[in-house]
């Protein structure tokens, strides 16, 4: 946008008579009535060239002699375009408001599906300068081009049509005008690289905040029908109690897990004992922590193949203290990949008095192992004493890790909506 003056306030149209207010400064090259759809050359004595007819007026709650702020800079609306985008039978209308600050010169606010859009001409060129329909259609991944240091992804092309025009414009649109146009995102920021059949000109388009730009000029946004789709220019917004609990959820998430860890550490190896697993196994073991758990680990070599144990543990005076049954299990091939299922084996956690103790096993039955071998060749018993349970720690990491990162979820689904309105088709 370059600096320019006003000139004149108010002229009449030299077709029809009626007063027009005039807004848009020295280098406003055309003015159309709004009252007869005349376009006048402003630099040639307001000149008539044509007439456009039967003009249906766009929905936008904007108007020409409107004047807010964008950025810190105050602007006036001097012009109005509808345009219209057909493409495999689905059409999409918006409007372009041109206007004018005398400071900053010319830019664009357009109208789209319930949003304010601010668009400004760039001087600068991007690398590459221009992205051809065959680059577009030849590519295997989006073309991007560089501009300010930052990557722009392509996100759509087409060939917009002028449905209606009335203001001033510093440009002569005629009804019916289509330039090639093709759009590329890069977060908050949208480049459009125009073709107007002479040279390839670059705008790059951002969304204000909503309230703040309506409220700006005049316009109440509760009055406003409220977006039905996500704009690619959409800011990801969320409350700051909602980053305050996602926050919160992961802090938690780490807790558990040092804790986990930390305690998963405890607890002192006792004793052990494996034999064959057709024969019976007894281990005996001393209590010395009454105040924290025990955990016998049973493990058996199962490969392919499942064994179930029962066994018992009894005190000092040989009276059953505990009773159990386990089964070990563990399956793997490949398919597709390699996997695994099951485990070799399972643990018991029990509390018990200071004493001496034994622990008894044997394999009730068990499945077949490589056609006739048996289910498993040894069991294996482990006990340790002082130990800390991390069950519920575990637990309580997996449910804060998932409730933070449905907040991370919402995000990738904000992402995705902005990019669903693009023409590029990954297959």
């Amino acid at each position: 946008m370059s600096g320019e003056d006003s000139g004149a306030t108010r002229i009449n149209c030299t077709q029809c008579g009626a007063g027009l207010n005039v807004h848009g400064g020295g280098r406003v090259r055309a003015h159309v009535c709004g009252y007869c759809g005349a376009e006048m050359d402003t630099q040639d004595n307001y000149k008539v060239l044509r007439q456009f007819e039967d003009m249906r007026r766009p929905n936008t709650p904007f108007e020409i002699g409107m004047e807010g702020e964008i950025d810190g800079v105050k602007l006036i609306i001097i012009g109005t375009i509808g345009k219209r985008e057909a493409h495999f039978g689905r059409s999409w209308n918006w409007v372009d408001h041109q206007v004018f600050s005398p400071t900053h010169g010319y830019g664009w606010l357009t109208w789209e599906n319930g949003r304010g859009i601010f668009t400004r001409k760039m001087r600068k060129v991007p690398e590459p300068a221009t992205i051809s329909s065959g680059t577009i259609e030849n590519s295997e991944n989006r073309p991007t081009t560089r501009l300010d240091g930052r990557n722009f992804t392509y996100y759509s092309s087409g060939k917009p049509k002028i449905t209606f025009v009335e203001g001033e414009f510093n440009f002569v649109p005629k009804m019916g005008d289509t330039n090639g146009v093709v759009s590329l995102l890069s977060g908050d920021e949208m480049l459009a690289m125009i073709d107007n059949g002479r040279e390839i000109e670059y705008e790059v388009s951002t969304m204000p905040d909503q309230t703040t730009l309506f409220e700006s000029f005049g316009i109440d946004p509760q009055s406003l029908d409220k977006p039905t789709e996500t704009h690619p220019l959409a800011p990801f917004k969320r409350t700051d109690n909602a980053a305050l609990a996602r926050n919160v959820a992961f802090a938690c998430a780490a807790l558990c897990l040092v804790l986990a860890l930390m305690f998963g550490s405890f607890g002192s190896h006792i004793a052990t004992g494996q034999a064959g697993a057709t024969k019976p196994l007894k281990v005996t073991f001393d209590v010395t922590k009454p105040a924290h758990l025990v955990q016998v680990r049973l493990s058996a070599d199962v490969d392919n193949s499942w064994a179930w144990i029962e066994g018992e543990i009894t005190d000092g005076k040989n009276e059953a203290v505990a009773e159990f049954q386990q089964g070990l299990e563990y399956y793997h091939g490949y398919d597709d990949g390699s996997w695994s299922e099951g485990s070799q084996d399972q643990s018991l956690y029990l509390r018990l008095p200071e004493g001496t103790y034994s622990v008894n096993i044997a394999m009730a039955e068990g499945g077949v192992q490589y056609g006739s071998k048996p289910a498993a060749r040894a069991i294996t018993i482990d006990v340790w004493e002082g130990v800390v349970s991390t069950f519920w720690l575990w637990i309580g990491f997996v449910v804060f890790l998932l409730m933070g990162a449905l907040f991370l979820i919402q995000r990738f689904f904000h992402h995705k909506a902005r990019w669903a309105g693009s023409d590029w088709d990954d297959e």
